[in-house]
């Protein structure tokens, strides 16, 4: 498997991420968001991905429209700065990047 999603600090309602989100398994991801289903605290929804090793654009959407249909902002939590600058590229005003170090 190239990616993980999996319960992660319940108390921020996060999730967290681990792998590759690559664009032989975007789609996947979607399905796999849709049917978790992490639930948003206090109209955010933290996604911990400090362990993912990369992330597509079409994940970086998936995780905006699926933030959108609940009325949230996704938090990723990343290492990546290459996210950060790819939600800014793409408009996605659902997604925030936090570039942790």
């Amino acid at each position: 498997m190239l990616f993980r999603l999996y319960a992660a600090d319940p108390d921020e309602g996060a999730v967290a991420l681990a792998g590759e989100l690559d664009p032989s398994n975007h789609r996947l991801f979607a399905t796999a968001l849709d049917r978790a289903d992490p639930q948003p605290v206090d109209g955010r929804l933290v996604v911990d991905g400090m362990d993912l090793r990369f992330i597509d654009h079409r994940c970086l959407i998936h995780l905006g429209e699926h933030a959108r249909r609940r009325g949230v902002t996704a938090v990723l939590r990343t290492s990546r700065s290459s996210a950060a600058r790819l939600v800014e590229l793409l408009d996605l005003p659902d997604v925030r990047v936090e570039v942790m170090r």
